[in-house]
């Protein structure tokens, strides 16, 4: 007999493939200083905690095994061991040197590569780097690097995969003539996940799904040296305007979008219903030139 923990064979290759792939949950912050004449300093900082993961696939291997329950400390550790042997022995896994290396490579005419590393504490993993520019614009071309090659085994983790493969893509900077309109936002990968998701999770394999992404956290940090017209931010700190977003705030919004959409619908074969506007969750600050 199954056990409960585990609703389908489905489920779980389609979860698992989610969790190799998020290989985690992210802590992603990104920094922006700016010079009067755009030119400035951009950093993007990754953090990713594997423990989610390990948990998960010990979750589903009990489960396979006919047990029910949550996995005992010595299976954990077993998953634990296992996971780090795999990590440890990837011959494409991603160090400082490799980072640095790769990124040098890939940068856009205009962007130099100021400091980056990679530091790596077995279940927790931080990759940042530091860049300077001469336009504000040539950042939306900056890619991060990604070591994850075709020739990776395939029973093992070979380094995060990154979501983030274009950290600036979505900035923008619009000159309104007085004004100068700076926006970007962050990606949400909640939203992209559970599209990739096997349908009508329910019970313990939701709660498997929804643990992947439980603790994911945006933080953007905006400083330059042009008044502040308006902003969103959630909060100020001196010069710098602040942003933070999590889990819960992607959550709402997805909310409130099925919500409007779901009236929308219904208004057009009954009674309008009266919803409302999904919240914005983007970043936008308004200066005076």
């Amino acid at each position: 007999m199954r056990a409960k923990t585990v609703g389908s064979r489905g489920a779980f290759v389609a979860i698992l493939s989610l969790a190799i792939v998020l290989s985690g949950c992210f802590d992603v912050e990104q920094t922006l200083t700016l010079e009067r004449d755009l030119s400035g300093r951009a950093g993007f900082a990754m953090g990713i905690d594997f423990e989610p993961m390990v948990v998960l696939m010990s979750q589903f291997k009990r489960g396979f095994e006919g047990k029910e329950g949550p996995p005992t400390a010595a299976e954990l550790a077993e998953a634990q061991k296992d996971f780090l042997d795999k990590k440890s022995g990837d011959k494409n896994k991603l160090d400082t040197q490799s980072l640095k290396a790769d990124m040098k490579k890939e940068l856009p005419k205009g962007v130099e590569l100021l400091d980056a590393g990679v530091e790596d504490n077995g279940l927790r993993m931080k990759v940042h780097f530091l860049v300077g520019f001469d336009k504000l614009e040539k950042l939306t071309a900056l890619k991060v690097p990604d070591k994850k090659k075709s020739d990776a085994p395939a029973d093992g983790p070979s380094g995060p995969s990154n979501p983030f493969d274009s950290p600036f893509g979505d900035l923008a900077m619009v000159d309104e003539g007085k004004t100068l309109l700076l926006t970007t936002k962050p990606k949400n990968v909640i939203e992209e996940t559970q599209k990739e998701a096997p349908p009508n999770l329910e019970g313990d394999d939701k709660a498997m799904f929804d643990r992947m992404l439980k603790n994911l956290r945006f933080y953007y940090r905006i400083e330059a040296p042009f008044e502040v017209v308006e902003h969103n931010a959630t909060r100020v700190e001196g010069k710098a305007l602040i942003w933070e977003f999590t889990a819960k705030d992607f959550e709402k919004l997805m909310k409130e979008e099925r919500e409007a959409a779901e009236a929308e619908k219904a208004g057009k074969t009954a009674k309008p219903r009266t919803v409302k506007k999904p919240t914005e969750l983007n970043v936008r600050v308004r200066y005076k030139k």
